[in-house]
């Protein structure tokens, strides 16, 4: 039996961190598990679009600042983006993403970013969904690397957000959405 001290194993969020918080540079993103290597992408997208993060906000304070009426006020207030939660098992056209760091207290246990998806649903009205869950944000990531999402509203991916229940709470899984019956 050897005397020499192996070194613990790095934990994953360990290596997820490192990946987040350091500039690393090409040959040690290339060290670190895949994982890692999603979350040092998902990083340099979500620096860029940094600034566009006050834009879900903006575009429903619009509303209430055209609002003709108190009641105006208040559905204007509703317009925001809807979450994963209320479009379980619905197939829709997924044809724009943009990733944000999540708040400091939505991090723990996440990959630490959230994704805000642009849809249009069978009948063309658009809609927005953010969604914070590892699965979902790491796959529709790769969804955006791979072109599936790129962009283009008259060809979107179909897609549907599925949960269930564990016993750590809902794993929300990203599925393909059944396209259009036309």
């Amino acid at each position: 039996m050897s005397s020499e001290m192996v070194p613990a194993r790095v934990s994953a969020a360990a290596l997820a961190r490192e990946a987040e918080e350091r500039e690393l540079t090409p040959e040690q993103v290339a060290e670190l598990r895949p994982f890692a290597q999603l979350i040092y992408r998902m990083r340099q997208i979500a620096i860029v679009d940094e600034d566009g993060a006050f834009e879900i906000a903006a575009a429903v304070i619009d509303e209430i600042a055209l609002a003709d009426s108190v009641e105006d006020v208040f559905a204007a207030n509703e317009k925001g983006p809807e979450g994963a939660e209320e479009n379980l098992e619905t197939s829709f056209g997924a044809y724009d993403a943009k990733f944000w760091r999540s708040a400091e207290k939505f991090r723990k246990g996440t990959l630490g970013y959230y994704v805000a998806i642009t849809t249009v649903d069978y009948d063309g009205n658009e809609r927005m969904l953010t969604v914070g869950a590892s699965n979902v944000v790491a796959s529709i990531l790769r969804l955006v690397e791979l072109g599936a999402i790129n962009g283009d509203k008259g060809n979107p991916c179909w897609i549907k957000i599925h949960g269930r229940e564990t016993a750590n709470g809902t794993l929300y899984i990203l599925q393909a959405g059944d396209h259009p019956p036309f």
